[in-house]
């Protein structure tokens, strides 16, 4: 869906038409939907994951994965809601990791993904990684901290 609609529409209406696109979804699945002038705001009950207008072509993930985004890291409370948001890079709590904040471009990685990366690779103090394809840096820490 993603290509189709870049090749036909440009992102400005895409970005305008897509979250009107997915509340129907998203209501199906117990969310809502806000739209606001530059963030989508995906919300459960009193729980809310804020995203940029820019990442709309991730609200089908968004809407699939509530939980796994949610609590991913401590959200902040705001007029007596839960909000975790991804809608600019920022400093997160990830949850689990309490050594410093983590500075996210958008959506976090939750400390269990780190983990299954460390379990299949069948990490060890002295051992050697690379992580060549560093987000965050997130996983590159829980990767040195495991090695020495």
């Amino acid at each position: 869906m993603k290509k189709v609609l870049k090749s036909l529409l440009p992102a400005s209406i895409v970005r305008l038409a897509l979250p009107m696109l997915f509340k129907p979804i998203a209501k199906r699945n117990g969310l809502n939907i806000d739209v606001r002038a530059n963030c989508i705001d995906i919300t459960k009950g009193i729980n809310t994951i804020r995203v940029s207008r820019t990442h709309a072509v991730y609200l089908q993930d968004n809407i699939n994965s509530f939980d796994y985004y949610f609590s991913a890291v401590i959200p902040f409370q705001h007029l007596g809601r839960n909000i975790v948001d991804y809608s600019t890079p920022r400093y997160h709590d990830v949850v689990g990791f309490k050594a410093f904040p983590i500075l996210f471009p958008s959506f976090s990685e939750p400390l269990i993904t780190a983990t299954q990366y460390m379990d299949f690779a069948s990490l060890s103090e002295g051992m050697t990684v690379l992580d060549l394809g560093a987000y965050s840096g997130f996983t590159s820490i829980i990767f040195s901290q495991a090695v020495g």
